[in-house]
């Protein structure tokens, strides 16, 4: 896509006036996606979607603003057909040949997802689909959906549409008698208003503050939709309007502008994190990145320019919108297919150059340079690329049906039953007030009763507890509350605060001093609140977060004697040390021909010393809060799911574990000995 320079010739042009360390700018942007979706160790390789953003917003506004001021006016209809000729035929192409993969190669779990994602990626609304039917981009399953990459480009898309009625607005909002400059006033004037409000919107909800109706998850709505990334379209829009004065920059100032561009491009690629909020204030570091670097080339050849405009920079640039198509689904399926294995996974990143110089080659270029299409052939290829895709998605989700009736993906569906605390709805401290009578599991004759207590990994406890303490002689009641840690700090995933765990934590505590329970069963996954990076802690707002794995074990281990000392009044306690993890294994994950053809090829292993290894932290935390609290007791159950050297997902024909961190119901029913051994040991008796 060309971009000109308004009053003169473009700095570093070729013969069609585009400039070439732009579309190096281009080959920046997709190598900084396709290396952090590869799973190499470029932490703020998202970000690199934002350079594009701002890359097209100052295009494509170079463009109009030539069409206005040189052409014969600013024609909407020929503006839609050349973006539909550009954008709508490669992604067709993708999204049919993704489709039709995905039968086969895409885990059975998220076809569905996958299938629908398409449909609205066809429509141009993938971004809003995702906001509001799909986990956030950094979260676990996401990372299956060979689509979820599309919501950048009906971010684009909404953005082409809406822009150039906006900047037609601000042209002629000067009269019809206005000079030429005074219009590119009143256009950047309005620009510039957009820009100020969609940041502040962008900031606003990036932080959690839902500004607009019937925004029920502000901080992903920040991350997805176009009101919040209008911004950075905006900003290399107004970059647009000054191309002329630019390129009178003398040069050292040019290439210390660019250098300064390159040290924040470098930043955001290697401090910016998926633990950050984002867009929000952290965004504005890849966008001013991407602005400076612009400016720096806007004078002439330097030392940054002669990198970017370097051939293999351009050749990658002119490619870089089909590697974008094409790289995500790539890993998706390599991921499903070889899920052990990271070499595979780059390697699949790298291959899917090939299909984006193929669509380069035979259909973008093709297509680009052919004589302009008529309105007919236009609007014909319009419905061929949006209904096309529409149709194979259609397809994957037909064949979804048929595949989940097939004998493997019905053993695999009765491994992934919901747990009864889950079937239930035992979330919250519903059951402890009474509010919920299906939460509780009451044995004849009960001589007092069992709460089971904690966040997932004691829901998946359910079955076996309420086995064991019925078979005891005692109640069960079981509140459990997913992703809420049973310990006295405050928790942040991804920077987002906890909020309704704090209040789960301080409730259930109240209760239970009226409950008085025999005994509480606690379980946490400790290991994943101290060791995965997404989580981070703090003991009160005054205190510093707690975000490396030793700091954050040293605050568990108080967090949870402090619990434990409150609890130890009303009960005694059996804590639960986390199970043994398989960190990249789900069984959902699981490429579809696999569970037609043989449903225990999907099955993985991980080495008990690793696993040791991972939990070694977590336990000596939790041993350490039992040991001041001497009504707690420990309760060790991976040598019973894990007695040989190597730890497996399946005895047999039976699946332990529904994914890396969770046990299935049979799995955990084979526990139900070890947890009534516990109960007559530990329960105080009435």
């Amino acid at each position: 896509m060309p971009a000109f320079n308004m009053t003169s010739p473009p700095a570093n042009p070729t013969s069609s006036g585009r400039r070439l360390d732009v579309q190096g700018l281009r080959a920046l942007a997709v190598l900084l996606v396709v290396i952090f979706h590869a799973g190499l160790p470029l932490p703020g390789g998202f970000a690199g979607v934002d350079v594009f953003f701002v890359i097209s917003g100052f295009v494509i506004t170079g463009m109009l603003l030539a069409e206005l001021e040189f052409g014969h006016g600013l024609s909407l209809q020929k503006f839609y057909f050349r973006r539909v000729r550009r954008l709508l035929p490669a992604l067709a192409t993708t999204s049919i040949s993704t489709a039709a993969i995905a039968i086969l190669a895409n885990p059975i779990g998220t076809q569905i997802t996958a299938a629908f994602t398409g449909m609205a990626t066809s429509l141009f609304v993938a971004n809003g689909y995702l906001y509001r039917s799909a986990p956030g981009y950094f979260s676990p399953g996401a990372e299956f959906n060979p689509m979820l990459h599309t919501w950048s480009l009906s971010v684009e898309e909404q953005f082409y549409f809406v822009f150039p009625l906006v900047l037609l607005i601000g042209w002629h909002a000067a009269g019809r008698s206005a000079r030429p400059q005074a219009r590119r006033w009143s256009a950047a004037a309005l620009i510039f208003a957009m820009l100020c409000a969609s940041w502040w919107i962008s900031c606003a909800m990036s932080y959690g503050q839902p500004l607009l109706p019937g925004i029920s998850a502000p901080t992903q709505f920040a991350f997805y939709s176009s009101p919040t990334r209008a911004w950075e379209f905006a900003a290399g829009a107004l970059l647009a309007f000054s191309t002329g004065w630019l390129r009178r920059l003398p040069a050292a100032l040019a290439l210390a502008i660019g250098a300064a561009g390159l040290v924040l491009m470098a930043w955001s690629a290697l401090a910016i994190d998926g633990s950050m909020r984002f867009p929000g204030w952290v965004a504005l570091a890849p966008v001013a990145g991407t602005l400076l670097l612009i400016i720096g080339g806007s004078a002439g050849p330097n030392l940054i320019t002669r990198l970017f405009s370097a051939r293999a920079a351009v050749w990658i640039g002119d490619r870089s919108y089909g590697w974008y198509l094409w790289h995500w689904p790539f890993v998706v399926f390599a991921r499903a297919l070889l899920p052990d294995s990271a070499p595979a996974i780059v390697l699949a990143s790298a291959l899917s150059l090939i299909p984006a110089w193929a669509s380069y080659r035979f259909i973008e270029t093709p297509i680009r340079s052919a004589r302009q299409a008529s309105r007919r052939a236009t609007f014909r290829l319009a419905a061929i690329c949006i209904i096309g895709p529409i149709l194979a998605f259609g397809g994957l989700a037909l064949a979804n049906r048929a595949i989940v009736s097939t004998p493997g993906a019905l053993q695999i569906g009765a491994a992934l039953e919901l747990h009864v605390d889950e079937v239930r709805h035992c979330e919250g401290t519903k059951a402890l007030t009474g509010l919920q009578e299906g939460c509780t599991w009451r044995a004849p004759q009960a001589r007092g009763t069992v709460l089971l207590l904690g966040d997932s990994n004691a829901g998946h406890f359910s079955e076996p507890v309420i086995a064991a303490a019925n078979a005891a002689g005692y109640n069960v009641t079981i509140a459990t509350l997913a992703a809420c840690p049973f310990v006295d700090l405050q928790i942040f995933s991804n920077g987002v605060p906890n909020e309704r765990c704090q209040a789960f934590v301080a409730t259930a505590l109240a209760e239970i001093e009226k409950f008085r329970p025999n005994l509480i069963i606690l379980a946490t996954a400790t290991d994943g609140y101290i060791e995965e990076p997404s989580t981070t802690l703090r003991v009160n707002h005054e205190s510093a977060l707690a975000q490396n794995p030793t700091d954050k074990a040293r605050l568990w281990s108080a967090g949870l004697s402090s619990v434990l000392a409150r609890m130890t009044h009303s009960a005694p306690v059996l804590l639960v040390h986390p199970i043994p993890r398989f960190r990249t294994w789900t069984l959902a994950s699981c490429a579809a021909y696999k569970v037609w053809l043989d449903p225990m090829s999907c099955a993985g292993t991980t080495p008990r010393s690793e696993v040791d290894a991972w939990r070694q932290r977590s336990v000596q935390s939790e041993l350490a809060a039992i040991s001041s609290n001497p009504g707690a007791r420990a309760l060790e159950l991976a040598d019973t799911l894990c007695p040989l050297p190597t730890c497996a997902v399946a005895k047999g024909e039976m699946w332990t574990f529904r994914d890396g961190a969770h046990l299935s119901v049979p799995g955990a029913l084979t526990l139900a000995g070890e947890f009534e051994t516990a109960i007559r040991r530990q329960a105080r008796p009435d």
